[in-house]
């Protein structure tokens, strides 16, 4: 379609089987880390792109759970999002618990604003490093909707029940991954009812970034655990296909276009 491609990835685990699907051609965020973001923006899809992404697999009928984390950020593109949630979830569309979906974001406020009031879904917010100038250069949507609003506006929701927010939180050797960051953490987040999911990077070209070694990623996590913070290493997945953050579609789009 016009040398468009975006990702859905398909992840099967013992007891579940999960979706990642993808809101957007490209993306506008340009966050440093990202492929997607790399290849600029194209296009918005629609709530039935969307949703035909589920229905396309060969899995469709076992799929368990949901993810918005594919290409694009979801509230960039609030009313296609929203229509794809309120059929998945509604009686009137495929009846799924809210809680077999999480939608992943940046953070854009009044995106953030609707989804938390028009849905009872899981929202996962990138948060990848808590110091504001820090951020900054490694997300440029800081300058924009800085972290701390983001959070200030997450302190008037109830995620004590079953509705949860996560921290999403890609580990990059010497820049994210220090003392004073979990130090950072602590203050940010004290008072939300939360959870912290570190990731391993998935290497991207030109980024200038290099992943946390995997006894860094446990200290991390070790440390904010005893801290009070829930925090787990996210099992990775995708990067053996070259399916992370834009990776595959930016590997076909570049066979696309060198045919």
């Amino acid at each position: 379609m016009n040398n468009h491609f975006i990702e859905s990835v398909f992840i099967p685990e013992e007891d579940r089987a999960t979706l990642c699907v993808s809101t957007q051609v490209g993306c506008k965020m340009n966050c440093l880390f990202c492929a997607t973001g790399k290849q600029g923006f194209s296009a918005h899809l629609s709530a039935t792109d969307i949703l035909n992404q589920i229905f396309s697999i060969p899995e469709s009928e076992r799929l368990t759970n949901v993810v918005y984390m594919g290409m694009g950020e979801p509230f960039d593109n609030i009313d296609s999002v929203l229509i794809s949630l309120n059929v998945l979830t509604s009686d009137y569309g495929l009846g799924w618990s809210p809680k077999r979906v999480t939608v992943s974001s940046v953070g854009l406020l009044p995106g953030l604003k609707r989804f938390l009031t028009e849905t009872k879904c899981h929202l996962a917010i990138s948060l990848h490093n808590p110091i504001a100038e820090e951020r900054r250069q490694i997300m440029p949507i800081q300058k924009a909707y800085p972290i701390d609003s983001i959070v200030q506006e997450l302190k008037k929701y109830d995620f004590s029940g079953q509705r949860r927010v996560s921290f999403e939180y890609t580990m990059f050797k010497g820049v994210n991954d220090q003392q004073k960051h979990i130090q950072a953490l602590i203050k940010l987040l004290s008072g939300l009812e939360c959870r912290i999911n570190l990731i391993r990077f998935h290497s991207v070209p030109e980024a200038g970034l290099e992943g946390s070694t995997m006894d860094k990623m446990e200290w991390f996590r070790d440390e904010l655990n005893k801290r009070g913070i829930t925090t787990t290493i996210r099992k990775s997945r995708g990067e053996d296909i070259f399916a992370a953050c834009g990776l595959l579609s930016t590997k076909k789009k570049n066979e696309y276009e060198n045919l």
